[in-house]
């Protein structure tokens, strides 16, 4: 069966199209006769396993990879739609109705006795992975390049493994399905052990293991083995890319693990289920305690703040890649991908139901429980002291400042929820601690404040140390020239000008445009603010705002012809007289027009006056309109709206200008240039300088002085 449906996927090279319909369709055939017949189901939980085995070739294909591990998420589907048909609503006798799912004691000991089958069977494919990709071969024959780059291939697999085991826990727990939670639980804490002996032997020790992500699987071996050294303390030993791809494995399983446990406590808290099962869960998960131990005291440490709080550091500091990919965004994913399945209790085990969460955003009320029941009654566990020495060294940050800055937010978020006690809070704790811990939210806000303040003071010490990256500045002066020179620049009522590089005859002024409150950190190597390539953008509206109004302000100094005229602008014997006022404004003649008195109408009355008249021709040109405050073309005349008073309009040859010319600025060999000056230790002003001499054509300016009409004087 399963080398048939193999050798179809292949002629189709569509797998999700082909067997995977046909194995969802056997699943829930098998699942249907668990209590008569449980071998058909525990033979089909094999499939997998099989699957990778018959091609090591199509087991590396992506496709192929994650078909096959997502049909174990499809099996317990299956299950959980066969329980959810045979669940009953059961009443404690003599006690009141509480609604409680369970399956008749006959079903229930036919699932019971399936369920080891199956996570054995699901195991196996993790088991039998280093066979599957040859790791020993690759050990004996390989060099550490190429055993990096086979690890990195290999890597989907277990992603998609170990992300779908926790979805097969969920399911059960949203299910409220109490022997497949205990069965999938145990199979999530223990993901890692299949590989505990392939694995180990070379694992080294790094303090700052947190900062190793999955993306450097993106990377070569040589960038991993620069990036690994900085976090490696000296006369560490030797890494090899079996430890590095440990190290990456063991803190995926921990993040999953983690973030599985938040997702069942906001269940809980959020009342999305009848009983505490995702709390109790969640509790397991947090203190690594499989479900075979009972109620059994947590052999392991309590929970630890300082290793609580870095853990969950951990997926806000995350790098981000070109495009916006990062580790961070997957967990999101994963998040979401594990929420699907949630909706109010209609049918019981119903799912495939839209997601209410968007990403790990939504679980801050779980992860602030989880620090807040790990606050220790005196002290902070070491995290003010440790936190404050890793922010004093940038190059251990996975994306240096920019790390930083996104923990400093994310604290703050935090900060602003715990001011207002939100209930879902003080709920969580008490799931959490198993017991009430009033004073545990307020402890918590002031080490996080602590933190906060130790993180930002270091911070700006190493900006007051850090000089200005000249070559940023010479950027934003080339960008800056190249606007106002070489591209071409879009004026209101000008047009048919040049833009020059022209010898400078000394004189003439400089034109100095400041912009305030810019952060000296987005003009340092490595930057310590946003990336000034988002500042592009505003500094090209700068520079045309800038030319501009040197433009229009000489403009304005200009003397202007002054025309009486006895009659309103809507009146036909205005634009006769406008018309014989052509000739003297050539080429290209323009009218500005009171846009706040007679712009709105004007175009009312021009279309009025062309209907009565075939003296006045009236058209919306197609490369004038996409203009500011054009209105129409009357007789050849662009007519646009300004900011005048009523009453008065100018008419004059949108060619007027000819030239602007830009000199280089005293003692460079710049035409424009950018400078920046500081205005204390932080924060500066950048002066944008630029010498242009404007170029005018000898044609006047009519100032044409009309009557307002009634319209206009109400």
């Amino acid at each position: 069966m399963s080398r048939k449906s193999h050798l179809d996927c292949r002629a189709a090279n569509e797998p999700h199209r082909t067997w995977i319909r046909h194995y969802r369709r056997l699943f829930a055939l098998a699942a249907d006769q668990i209590t008569e017949n449980d071998e058909f189901i525990t033979t089909l939980a094999h499939v997998p396993h099989h699957l990778f085995s018959f091609s090591r070739t199509y087991a590396r294909t992506p496709e192929i990879t994650s078909a096959v591990v997502d049909l174990g998420p499809m099996m317990v589907h299956r299950l959980q739609g066969w329980r959810s048909k045979r669940t009953t609503v059961q009443v404690p006798l003599g006690g009141a109705a509480k609604p409680k799912l369970d399956l008749a004691p006959s079903e229930a000991r036919a699932y019971a006795n399936t369920l080891p089958s199956l996570i054995g069977a699901w195991e196996a494919l993790v088991r039998y992975a280093p066979l599957t990709f040859e790791w020993k071969r690759l050990r004996r024959q390989k060099e550490m390049p190429e055993r990096w780059k086979a690890y990195a291939e290999s890597w989907p697999f277990f992603w998609a493994h170990l992300t779908n085991t926790a979805y097969c826990l969920a399911a059960c727990v949203w299910n409220e399905d109490e022997a497949g939670a205990s069965a999938y639980l145990d199979a999530l804490l223990s993901w890692r052990s299949a590989l505990k002996h392939e694995l180990d032997a070379g694992h080294f020790y790094t303090p700052y293991h947190r900062f190793l992500y999955p993306t450097m699987f993106r990377q070569s071996w040589d960038e991993v083995e620069r990036q690994v050294a900085i976090l490696v303390p000296p006369r560490s030993t030797h890494v090899s890319p079996e430890a590095v791809f440990a190290s990456l494995l063991t803190s995926a399983h921990n993040d999953v693990i983690l973030l599985t446990a938040q997702l069942f406590l906001f269940w809980t808290v959020s009342q999305k289920q009848l009983t505490d099962i995702g709390a109790r869960v969640a509790n397991r998960l947090l203190q690594l305690r499989p479900a075979e131990h009972g109620d059994e005291p947590p052999s392991i440490r309590p929970l630890s703040l300082r290793s609580r709080f870095l853990d969950m550091l951990r997926f806000e500091v995350a790098p981000v890649l070109e495009g916006g990919t990062s580790y961070s965004a997957d967990l999101d994913q994963f998040i979401r991908q594990l929420d699907n399945m949630t909706e109010r209790h209609v049918v019981p085990g119903r799912i495939y139901t839209p997601s209410t969460l968007h990403g790990r955003e939504g679980l801050m009320s779980s992860e602030i429980s989880i620090l807040a029941a790990s606050v220790p009654m005196t002290g902070d566990d070491g995290l003010q002291a440790y936190l404050a020495q890793l922010s004093a060294n940038e190059e251990f940050w996975p994306a240096a400042d920019a790390s930083i800055r996104r923990l400093l937010n994310h604290l703050q978020r935090i900060l602003q929820s715990l001011e207002t006690g939100a209930s879902s809070i003080v709920e969580g704790v008490k799931y959490v601690s198993n017991a009430e811990y009033p004073e545990a939210l307020p402890i918590l806000s002031n080490i996080l404040k602590s933190v906060v303040d130790d993180v930002e003071a270091a911070r700006r010490s190493r900006l007051r140390e850090r000089a200005i990256d000249q070559q940023k500045l010479l950027d934003l002066s080339s960008l800056f020239e190249r606007r106002l020179l070489d591209e071409p620049l879009d004026f209101r009522y000008f047009e048919a000008f040049q833009v020059l590089r022209t010898e400078g005859s000394g004189g003439g002024t400089v034109m100095d445009v400041p912009i305030s409150n810019v952060q000296k950190g987005q003009l340092t190597t490595p930057p310590m603010d946003y990336d000034l390539a988002d500042f592009a953008p505003s500094l090209a509206r700068s520079a045309d705002d800038l030319l501009w109004r040197t433009v229009w302000g000489n403009f304005l100094q200009k003397p202007r012809q002054i025309y009486d005229l006895d009659m309103t602008i809507r009146d036909l014997a205005f634009w006769e007289k406008v018309s014989t006022l052509i000739p003297q404004v050539q080429p290209n003649p323009i009218l500005l027009v009171s846009i706040p008195s007679e712009g709105s109408v004007l175009r009312q009355s021009l279309h009025g006056l062309s209907k009565i008249s075939a003296g006045i021709k009236i058209e919306s040109v197609p490369t004038k309109s996409p203009k500011r405050n054009y209105i129409a073309t009357v007789n050849g005349i662009d007519v646009f709206g300004a900011s005048f008073p009523a009453g008065v309009s100018w008419l004059f040859s949108a060619e007027m200008l000819q030239q602007i010319g830009f000199e280089k600025l005293p003692d460079t060999d710049l035409y424009a240039a950018i400078k920046y000056v500081p205005a204390d230790e932080e924060t500066g002003v950048l002066r944008l300088l630029a010498k242009p001499n404007l170029d005018w054509r000898d044609t006047p300016i009519l100032e044409l002085k009309f009557l307002p009409s009634q319209e206009d004087a109400d």
